[in-house]
C-alpha cells in the first residue's frame, strides 16, 4: 500500500466518522512523512522502513511511539500483532527479543543500550495492558 492508498482509507473513515482500518497493511517504504494517521488502526501493519517523521498518530490504535532517543536521536515505535509487537527503529524492523540482540550486539553496555532496554521494558508493559491486536 502507498502513501495515497493509506491516506485515502484514512480521509473516507474519518469523512464518516470512523477509525480508518490499515490493520494488517503492508506499509513496509511507505513514505508517510507528516501524514495524518490519527484514529487509525495500525493493529498487525508492517512498517518496515515506512518514514513516520512527523505523522500525527494521535489515537491511532496499535501502535506505540518512544522518542526521540537513542544513538540516532530518532523515534523508535512498537506495533502491535497478535504474536507480540513488532519494533521499528531506524531501518531495523522486528520482535521484541530481535531488538534485545541486536541492541546488545550493537550498543554493548553504553547509555543507547540502557535507553533501548527502557523501551523495551514500556513497549512489553503497553503490550500486556492492551493485549495483541
Amino acid at each position: 500500500m502507498n502513501r495515497e492508498e493509506a491516506l485515502e482509507i484514512v480521509a473516507v473513515a474519518r469523512g464518516n466518522g470512523l477509525r480508518a482500518n490499515l490493520r494488517g497493511a503492508n506499509l513496509s517504504e511507505a513514505y508517510l512523512r507528516g501524514a495524518d494517521l490519527s484514529w487509525a488502526d495500525l493493529s498487525g501493519a508492517n512498517l518496515y522502513m515506512a518514514n513516520l517523521r512527523g505523522a500525527n498518530l494521535y489515537m491511532a490504535k496499535g501502535i506505540l511511539a518512544i522518542g526521540p532517543g537513542g544513538s540516532r536521536g530518532d523515534m523508535l515505535y512498537a506495533v502491535a500483532h497478535d504474536d507480540g509487537p513488532r519494533i521499528m527503529a531506524g531501518c531495523f524492523w522486528g520482535t521484541v527479543a530481535e531488538f534485545r540482540d541486536k541492541a546488545n550486539e550493537t550498543r554493548g553496555d553504553n547509555e543507547h543500550a540502557a535507553y533501548y532496554e527502557a523501551c523495551i521494558a514500556m513497549i512489553e508493559a503497553w503490550y500486556a495492558a492492551y493485549g495483541g491486536a
